[in-house]
């Protein structure tokens, strides 16, 4: 099982900076590449070209100030050209396959680069806020995030399987095994056919020889941890189930991974299983294993969601064959401005991509272990040619910028995570049906390319919250919930909600025995109780006629204690002086509390009626003693005395 085929993309930094190249993608996966190139338009008579930012950056900054900045040099750096940038001052880093080097001095040391004639331009690294963060944006997933918002949601508790070339559990983003739960390694054929068996379970690292399965699960379901949440996933709550063909992907291995999908779909909660891999020059045919094992997938309950392949828009029908079937969810891919991708596969009328998600120059995770080299990997966002964006120089270790199909499919996993959790009842053709209802066309792209056109998160969980019809949920509190009889209280209901909807009426069981005693609009009722407990409760009911479960309160309305003490008339200074209060009594309830006054400025709170104390006098002296006693409704009674005494 292997993607063929070419995809073309022109991409320029600026007419004397690089031209760009196309490459093939990673066998088995449907990632279009694109990398600077190796030839560049000569350099101004004048020495580099600076970009207007760095133009600025170096005009204001102080002698101290240091800058990071790129530096084209026409070819993958060499050490006697990393040695040449060096010797102006600046620290210097080659890629590993670009032709640029990032550099960091003073303002005096980066100047000094525009007249080396390695040099060929200089650019400001500018922060790249935008890529994953700028395409979930694009697919209005923030807004679905934002706890502010109606939602809140972000695929918790919704497990998405990735089968792919496996994840790096050591990613701060994609951890394993809190947020990756489990990283399945499939075998080759070899070691299938020699140990009798087809994955093995519990491995943090899966991913060894691209990265691609690494950047693919961190657009799904990455939580930004290594980015300070600046590169988060379409679904960062959700659960990553990594199931990887590290050594290549083919029909043996993709089936075990089905197979095993299938087989841990209730142990891992697994709802989604994103496919970033395509075959679109093979005939069709239904009868194909792995077209029957993504049906049997969607049969378990399971979304199948494949990329549209990166074959482009030759003639014919380029569309993956994997993803034609009508249970499968299939995904084309649109730059950050909703331009279709001219890598991205055209089909016909018949089959062709549901939807398109971004798929453009998007940063996502970048494997941490083995070789990650694919030619389209880059810290590069060209989707401003003129103004190319980038991941922070610090970030490199973390991120990488890849385009493809490969990375349009994720954002559609991830926005099936966060359907689910906004609706688990939903089956995968449901889901399908609102994801793609959802989506908004885009204008100038025909159906054969763009299908129903870009998704839309917020449409598609407004959707699925209003297809599920939750029933209210009602909560009461009573002010107050105790005190001396008649106890005047007030019902108030106002804390209970509908997530799916509003709350139209309540329904007061003001005695609690049982009986709707008064249903009204308002949310809070005033009611009067006698002496004794009451429990009265709530029962709302929504805008679509659904009742919630009945909520209640306790009201304890009291009769109060009766507070009796004795206490010595007289007493020597110096000696105990007992004060026994437990002839107090509470008609409905018990006392909870006695509260001493001694009259010489002392104060004891005590749970026993009975306590001593003890005076200082230098003369005879009276002191006014008080005794209140508070039963377990809070109310209170008193009583008082006075004791003389003496030295």
């Amino acid at each position: 099982m292997h993607k063929s085929g070419r995809a073309g993309l022109a991409a320029t930094l600026l007419a004397c900076l690089l031209a760009a190249t196309v490459a093939l993608a990673a066998p088995g996966f449907a990632t279009t590449a694109v990398v600077p190139g190796t030839t560049a338009a000569a350099p101004p008579a004048s020495g580099a070209y600076v970009d207007p930012l760095l133009r600025d950056a170096l005009a204001n900054a102080a002698p101290a100030d240091e800058l990071v900045a790129i530096a084209a040099v026409g070819s993958v750096a060499t050490p006697s050209t990393l040695d040449a940038l060096r010797s102006t001052g600046v620290a210097a880093v080659g890629y590993r396959v670009l032709p640029f080097v990032a550099v960091r001095g003073t303002a005096a040391e980066i100047a000094a680069l525009a007249s080396l004639a390695t040099v060929q331009s200089l650019w400001l690294d500018k922060p790249l806020e935008a890529t994953l963060a700028q395409s979930t944006e694009q697919i209005q997933a923030t807004d679905v995030w934002n706890p502010s918002g109606p939602f809140g949601f972000t695929g918790r508790g919704v497990g998405v399987a990735v089968l792919d070339s496996g994840i790096d559990g050591t990613h701060p983003d994609l951890h394993f095994p809190e947020h990756t739960i489990q990283n399945v390694k499939l075998l080759g054929y070899q070691k299938v056919f020699a140990d009798l068996v087809f994955a093995q379970e519990n491995v943090a690292v899966t991913d060894w020889t691209s990265g691609h399965g690494t950047h693919v699960a961190g657009i799904v379901a990455g939580d930004g941890t290594a980015g300070g949440g600046a590169y988060r996933g379409v679904a960062p709550g959700a659960n990553l189930v990594g199931v990887g063909a590290a050594e290549g992907m083919d029909m043996l291995t993709a089936l075990a991974g089905y197979d095993w999908v299938v087989a841990n779909r209730d142990a891992y909660g697994i709802r989604v299983i994103n496919n970033s891999w395509a075959d679109g020059k093979m005939a069709y045919d239904e009868r194909d294993p792995l077209v029957q094992a993504s049906k049997r997938a969607v049969e378990a309950g399971i979304t199948v969601v494949f990329a549209a392949g990166n074959d482009g828009q030759a003639s014919g029908n380029t569309f993956n064959r994997y993803a034609w079937p009508s249970w499968v969810l299939s995904v084309g891919g649109v730059d950050k401005k909703g331009v279709l991708g001219t890598y991205s596969s055209r089909g016909d009328a018949t089959h062709h991509a549901d939807v398109v998600a971004p798929g453009t120059f998007i940063a996502s995770a970048r494997a941490r272990l083995g070789p990650v080299s694919q030619v389209n990997a880059t810290p590069f966002d060209l989707t401003e040619p003129t103004a190319p964006r980038m991941v922070p120089v610090e970030q490199w270790g973390d991120y990488t910028v890849k385009m493809g199909t490969s990375m349009a499919a994720p954002h559609v996993a991830g926005l099936v995570a966060l359907v689910l959790e906004a609706n688990p009842s939903l089956t995968p053709a449901q889901v399908e049906a609102i994801v793609v209802s959802t989506a908004r066309r885009l204008p100038g792209c025909p159906v054969v390319d763009c299908g129903a056109g870009l998704v839309d998160a917020f449409s598609a969980v407004a959707a699925a919250v209003g297809a599920r019809n939750a029933p209210p949920v009602a909560a009461l509190a009573a002010t107050p919930s105790s005190g001396a009889a008649p106890l005047d209280v007030t019902l108030d209901a106002t804390g209970s909600s509908d997530h799916d909807g509003s709350v139209a009426s309540y329904r007061w069981d003001i005695d609690g025995d049982g009986d709707t005693d008064a249903t009204t609009d308002e949310p809070a009722l005033a009611h009067t109780y006698g002496p004794g407990v009451h429990r009265p409760s709530v029962t709302v009911v929504d805008d679509r006629g659904l009742a919630s479960v009945a909520a209640s309160v306790e009201v304890r309305a009291s009769q109060p204690p009766v507070a009796s003490a004795a206490v010595a008339a007289k007493a020597k200074a110096g000696s105990a002086v007992t004060f026994d209060a437990s002839a107090s009594s509470d008609p409905d309830g018990s006392i909870a509390s006695w509260t001493f006054e001694f009259g010489d400025g002392a104060t004891m709170v005590s749970s026993s009626p009975v306590v001593t104390h003890s005076y200082a006098a230098t003369r005879s002296t009276m002191y006014g003693w008080r005794v209140t006693v508070t039963d377990d409704a809070g109310v209170s009674d008193a009583i008082g005395g006075a004791l003389k005494v003496t030295p």
